[in-house]
């Protein structure tokens, strides 16, 4: 019976080191720190890059709520006057 990794990242290390498969040079990641560590232990010389669609999720989130403060200060000064 062979002996076989215990944990997702020691199987990627296995595989990675008995197939001596040439890792990646990019990586893309959802925002998540497991997700980068794991990326990091295994494949350390690879590019993390964020996947797009967080990076545009994240940005519209935050332009929604900067829209949604303007208009209640907005309203707000009308009432006062």
């Amino acid at each position: 019976m062979h002996n076989q990794p215990t944990s997702k990242i020691n199987t990627l290390r296995y595989y990675t080191r008995k197939k001596k498969k040439k890792l990646s040079k990019k990586i893309t990641l959802d925002m998540t720190n497991s997700m980068k560590l794991i990326s990091k232990r295994c494949f350390s010389k690879a590019i993390q890059v964020t996947h797009r669609l967080h990076v545009q999720k994240l940005a519209l989130e935050t332009l929604q709520k900067i829209k949604n403060k303007y208009r209640r200060d907005k309203l707000w000064i009308l009432k006062i006057n």
